[in-house]
């Protein structure tokens, strides 16, 4: 379940999104290094994706799909993987090894390409996804899922695929029937042909440390990181703010330029802490400083001159589009025209509300 994989939130976050909103990509590629939780957070999405009776965020790990889908034996669930030849397999395929996989990733705490060639060869074997494998993919495909609902090819150590089994599997990648799921695993990402990376939706995973605290949000005071990213939020809006005077677009440009720069980590990073601060902004208008901390320490900007442009009749759209651009973000899109467009989305949502009594003040 979503819950006790570790990985980052924002990469459980899109997929869960995706199937709620019924956005599922067809091909997927989950790609970082070892340890990121790639696999882990792939079977608890098959999970979700499966579960009869869904719970909010998570599968509800209780229906019969769920069960099966712990033990790896959900019929409409296919698992493909690196794979050598033995004294009686001339052309291996992953079901000739299915079982000792299973067993690895049910049973093993140490789950690496490594460790399955120990499995499966006594002799230091070239592990290897053959076009054999494509072939059989490609008969699964023209059979009817069991229980008439989605067919899933899970593809772990997809960088393994020969090219004539790449080849192969650009056919299914590029026009499976409906209702047909791809989802492939790779450390090693540029291994892949770059056929098959034109035709998956990536996701990427970076390792991260699970003692680090959930929330960005601590006193700016006593945090670099998070005086940085004020100073970007309080740059960010004023310049939205004065967009339309020719000389600010310009500069509100090379603004977007630099963010891009950042990391997408870092980027998705920025947009929640500015997602927190237009929250702040909004319950400043209902008078609850007092019962919230709802400060906005920095020198020159003003919460309570802020608020006069942050309402009711635009913070719901303007956290619709923050969302969809973390989301794009996470899909590897390009950050440089995602944060433009967000900046003219913003610099047309930000207004005065003419119902407000407050003091009338430009930012």
């Amino acid at each position: 379940m979503f819950n006790k994989t570790i990985s980052e939130k924002i990469n459980k976050k899109v997929l869960i999104d995706g199937v709620d909103k019924k956005t599922i990509p067809h091909a997927q590629l989950f790609f970082g290094p070892n340890g990121a939780g790639k696999l882990n957070t792939a079977l608890a999405y098959i999970q979700y994706i499966l579960c009869e009776n869904k719970k909010q965020h998570d599968s509800c790990g209780e229906c019969s799909n769920c069960q099966k889908n712990q033990l790896l034996i959900h019929p409409d669930v296919h698992f493909i993987f690196p794979v050598t030849s033995g004294p009686k397999i001339t052309k291996p395929i992953s079901s000739d090894y299915l079982d000792l996989w299973k067993e690895m990733i049910l049973n093993s705490t140490k789950i690496d390409l490594e460790n399955w060639r120990k499995t499966i060869s006594k002799s230091n074997k070239k592990l290897s996804i053959y076009v054999h494998e494509s072939w059989n993919i490609e008969r699964i495909i023209s059979l009817k899922s069991y229980q008439g609902d989605y067919k899933i090819f899970l593809i772990w150590h997809a960088e393994k695929l020969n090219t004539a089994a790449s080849n192969k599997l650009l056919k299914s990648l590029e026009e499976p029937p409906p209702q047909t799921i791809f989802i492939l695993i790779s450390e090693k990402k540029d291994l892949l042909i770059r056929t098959i990376l034109s035709r998956v939706i990536s996701l990427k995973f970076n390792l991260i440390n699970i003692k680090e605290k959930d929330s960005l949000l601590v006193n700016p005071k006593t945090n670099d990181k998070n005086e940085k990213l004020l100073n970007w939020f309080v740059d960010w809006m004023r310049l939205c703010f004065q967009a339309k005077k020719m000389n600010r677009i310009d500069e509100l440009i090379m603004f977007t330029e630099g963010i891009s720069n950042l990391n997408r980590s870092e980027q998705i990073d920025f947009l929640n802490f500015t997602t927190e601060h237009f929250r702040k902004t909004f319950l400043y208008n209902y008078n609850l400083n007092n019962s919230l901390s709802l400060a906005i320490e920095h020198e020159s900007f003003s919460i309570e001159k802020f608020s006069l442009f942050v309402h009711r009749k635009n913070i719901i759209t303007i956290f619709e589009k923050i969302e969809e651009t973390i989301y794009y973000i996470s899909r590897n899109a390009s950050s440089k025209l995602l944060f433009l467009d967000l900046s003219m989305d913003l610099a047309k949502l930000i207004y005065k509300d003419p119902d407000l009594k407050l003091i009338s003040s430009e930012l």
